[in-house]
């Protein structure tokens, strides 16, 4: 087996775990939250 398989089955691995799939959910729901947003725009803005 080379290196690119054992990634590739690492990363799926990684991608099926639950705690991936609560990681994602918390990205979301911050993403989706108003004042993250704001600071997202104003950080954006200072570049």
């Amino acid at each position: 087996m080379d290196l690119l398989d054992t990634a590739r089955e690492l990363a799926e691995a990684l991608t099926a775990s639950e705690a991936f799939a609560a990681y994602e959910e918390a990205e979301i729901d911050l993403l989706n939250d108003d004042q993250v947003q704001a600071l997202v725009e104003r950080l954006e803005a200072l570049r």
